[in-house]
């Protein structure tokens, strides 16, 4: 089984993880690190590593971060040279975290990157302006969703 910590700005990550259990049930392994405008790089990148030594080492680790400049990813990519089986995710959605959570992880890198890479092309694929999906105007989706 593998974990994923989830590293965001303020309280999204509490939020939508528990938007994910509404759906899936109850997520054992996913855990959340929010990120306020006190800490430093350093403290985040602390917090994260805190998280990941409570884990059993063998398991391969997603780290999820919601903005790929913000002061979150740049702390979990400081983790990453310490984590042999540690992959870095950055752009968290509730679709992102959906496909991430029923991934089936285990100890083939390449062949967790391969999964890891078709989540986010699924998720990527799940981001639509409705209204030009099916052709018309906001008031008419309703009836055509």
């Amino acid at each position: 089984m593998h974990n994923i910590i989830m590293v965001t700005h303020g309280a999204f990550a509490e939020g939508i993880k528990s938007s994910a259990e509404l759906i899936l049930g109850e997520q054992g392994n996913v855990f959340c690190v929010s990120v306020t405008e006190k800490e430093t790089v350093s403290e985040v990148q602390a917090m994260i590593e805190e998280k990941i030594t409570a884990f059993d080492q063998h398991n391969p680790i997603a780290v999820l971060t919601d903005i790929i400049g913000g002061s979150t990813t740049q702390a979990a990519i400081k983790c990453i040279s310490n984590h042999e089986q540690l992959y870095l995710i950055s752009g968290l959605n509730l679709g992102l975290l959906l496909e991430i959570i029923t991934l089936d992880l285990d100890s083939d890198a390449a062949g967790n990157v391969t999964k890891l890479n078709q989540a986010i092309n699924v998720s990527r694929n799940a981001i639509y302006l409705v209204n030009e999906a099916v052709g018309k105007n906001s008031d008419d989706l309703g009836d055509e969703l």
